[in-house]
Parts: C-alpha cells; sequence; structure tokens
C-alpha cells in the first residue's frame, strides 16, 4: 500500500512578493495583492518616489520575486515578467501677471505626488544655476499657486521635484 500524500490547495498563486529594487537594495514591495488563478497573468504595480539625492538614485532597477509558499513539492515559473519604469515629470507651470498686486503668480495641477517647488535662475546659459524662489506654494481646489513679486531683471522658473 502506498502513503497518503496530500497535496496542497492554494487555489491560484498565493504568497508571494514582489520587490522594486535599485541595485540589490529593497525600494518598495508588493506583499501578495494580487491572486492570479493558474494560466492568467495580472500586472503588480509597485508606485515608489525617490529625487537625485536618494542613496540609491542612478543604481540600476530590478525586480525580485519571492515564493513564500512553505508547501513542499511547489513548483513555480514566472512567465512574462517585465520592469516598466517611468520617470515622474513635473506638471506644466503656468506663469500668469497679477497687475493690481504687481505680482507674478505661479500655479501647478495637483498631480497626488510630492510637494514641488519653484525655483529660479536669471541666465539658461550653460552651467545653469537654479535657485529657489520666494514664497511658500499653497494648495487650493487642487492647483498649487504661488504669488511673488515681479522680478527687476528676467527670470526663469521651473519646477523641481523634492
Amino acid at each position: 500500500m502506498r502513503p497518503l500524500v496530500l497535496e496542497p490547495e492554494i487555489g491560484g498563486f498565493p504568497n508571494y512578493r514582489i520587490d522594486l529594487l535599485a541595485g540589490t537594495n529593497v525600494l518598495a514591495s508588493d506583499n501578495n495583492s494580487l491572486l492570479p488563478v493558474e494560466g492568467r497573468f495580472l500586472t503588480s504595480t509597485v508606485t515608489v518616489a525617490i529625487a537625485g539625492s536618494h542613496p540609491f538614485a542612478g543604481q540600476p532597477l530590478g525586480i525580485h520575486l519571492v515564493n513564500l509558499n512553505s508547501a513542499s513539492r511547489i513548483e513555480v515559473n514566472w512567465d512574462h515578467v517585465r520592469l516598466e519604469s517611468r520617470p515622474n515629470l513635473p506638471p506644466a507651470l503656468t506663469i500668469t501677471h497679477e497687475p493690481n498686486l504687481d505680482r507674478l503668480r505661479l500655479s501647478w495641477p495637483e498631480t497626488g505626488g510630492s510637494l514641488f517647488s519653484v525655483q529660479t535662475t536669471a541666465d539658461i546659459t550653460p552651467p545653469v544655476v537654479w535657485s529657489p524662489s520666494t514664497g511658500t506654494p499653497v494648495l487650493d481646489a487642487g492647483v498649487w499657486s504661488v504669488s511673488i513679486p515681479i522680478p527687476a531683471s528676467q527670470r526663469f522658473f521651473r519646477l523641481q521635484s523634492p
């Protein structure tokens, strides 16, 4: 007589983790948020926002797929694995003149991301030196804005992510 072997009923693919890596460092993880059935593909999205000053900035991005199932004789084949990365671009900056206040209003839409800062420079000939603009941005009805005095000379402005 052969011993009875009970196969685990895993019902799709539970118990996994997907790590987003910068080099060998974990930036963010998806801990078992999807439950794909056998033979079906789902997309796991892991999002992280970092600035150029982040200690892992510049390292190659990668994915680490981890099978957390501890049952014996479970084989996992990872099919159709792809990493797509997109930069978090700042939104468009709008500049309007407030003639009654002799000021400029710099505004941009709320993107759900980090608060951007306004930077300014008088010259865009390389090397460009950007400095913080005056004023504290205020959020009103989904639009960030800052009001600044009209500069005495021509200025250029940009949004900078933190």
